[in-house]
């Protein structure tokens, strides 16, 4: 015998006990699509009461739904003159959504946003239908727009559309406070790429940045920095005369922090200063000419490549203007090699013994030791 349908809200309550709605504005419910329409979607709330999703509620999901589906939605307006329950898609998913970034945040996990738009200081993106911001310094390196003002703004623009893997750094939904960052996220993936390579390793990379203080390369979802001072043995002056985005470059590995890389371009080539240094040895006189003055003392050239130090003290002087009065760029004189660092690249240099302070000195007070012994 089939069991009697409730006729009374009392029955009603007394039959469903704690699955019954409490229908309150600011609550998700779950109910049974009833009917849809370009217009409206009717729902059935568990045989309590009917509900009604206008058409400005709808949410992605509506384009999907038939008679018969079930769904959550929220509750906009307990009820309206026609008796039904308003209720909301769009505010539903954005519960849910806020929900998960709450968890997302907490647990400090990784999440894929869309970019939906820019602004002036970075990018407007979305998780579900939640907006959310990520300022240009929380961009990954290989995102980082280089140059002036409109290269920020292209760089940024080209973003647009493309999919995310940021982390969540800020989350207040009351303030309207969400911001990500995909440096933080790309710190765990840059890591974890750099601890692939090894020091000494060479690739081939695509230059994807050129500024004053070197090239960056992508190395296979991986962007390291050829410093300027790894380019090449031999000075460099202007880093756009010799490259531009996208060109293909073989550098070598030199060092890794975290996901930080460090690459060489010069160090795939043999260097020249430790072939001419060869013809050198400590003790040896050499002609030099003077190329650059310093407070530290003379840069003085003694072969192609090769530019030694006489320090200040081995002029008996203590500042760079008593040097420039001693002594100009260009000058050529003889030199004594006090030593050589091959692993720093560095030469010391000296005047021949007989012409050093220091030996004059020694010279002079012994000198006129052996005159006042033969007046003694």
């Amino acid at each position: 015998m089939a069991q009697a349908t409730p006729s009374t809200m009392e029955q009603v309550v007394e039959a469903l006990g704690d699955e019954l709605i409490p229908f309150r504005r600011g609550i998700t419910v779950g109910g049974t699509v009833q009917s849809v329409s370009k217009g409206r979607i009717i729902v059935d709330l568990r045989g309590i009461a009917l509900g009604l999703i206008p058409a400005r509620e709808f949410s992605s999901q509506a384009r999907e739904l038939k008679v018969g589906d079930e769904l959550s939605a929220y509750i906009l307006l307990q009820e309206n003159d026609d008796g039904y329950v308003i209720l909301s898609l769009r505010r539903a998913d954005k519960e849910r959504h806020l929900k998960a970034l709450e968890g997302i945040y907490a647990e400090k996990s990784m999440v894929s946003v869309h970019v939906k738009d820019t602004n002036r200081g970075g990018l407007i993106v979305e998780y579900g239908n939640i907006e959310g911001f990520l300022p240009v310094s929380q961009l990954a390196t290989h995102h980082q727009p280089r140059g002036g003002r409109d290269r920020l703004r292209d760089g940024l623009k080209d973003l647009v559309s493309q999919d995310l893997q940021v982390k969540l750094i800020t989350f207040d939904p009351k303030e309207n406070k969400i911001i990500f960052s995909e440096k933080a996220a790309g710190d765990a993936l840059a890591e974890e790429r750099a601890g692939e390579l090894k020091i000494g390793e060479e690739i081939e990379g695509a230059v994807t940045g050129v500024v004053d203080f070197g090239i960056f390369v992508n190395i296979g979802n991986l962007e390291g920095l050829v410093h300027i001072s790894e380019i090449s043995w031999d000075r460099v002056e202007n880093l756009e005369r010799l490259y531009s985005l996208g060109d293909k470059v073989r550098v070598q590995v030199i060092a890794i922090e975290g996901g930080r890389v460090s690459l060489s371009v010069k160090r795939l080539t043999p260097d020249p200063w430790q072939q001419a240094i060869k013809q050198f040895s400590p003790g040896q006189t050499v002609t030099g000419t003077m190329v650059r003055l310093s407070p530290f003392g003379a840069f003085i050239e003694i072969a192609k490549d090769v530019v030694g130090l006489m320090h200040i003290s081995e002029f008996d002087i203590n500042t760079q203007e008593e040097l420039e009065e001693k002594v100009k760029v260009g000058d050529t004189d003889q030199f004594q090699i006090l030593s050589i660092d091959t692993a720093s690249r560095k030469v010391g240099l000296a005047y021949p013994d007989d012409r050093r302070p220091s030996t004059a000195k020694k010279l002079a007070e012994a000198h006129a030791q052996e005159r006042a012994t033969e007046k003694a």
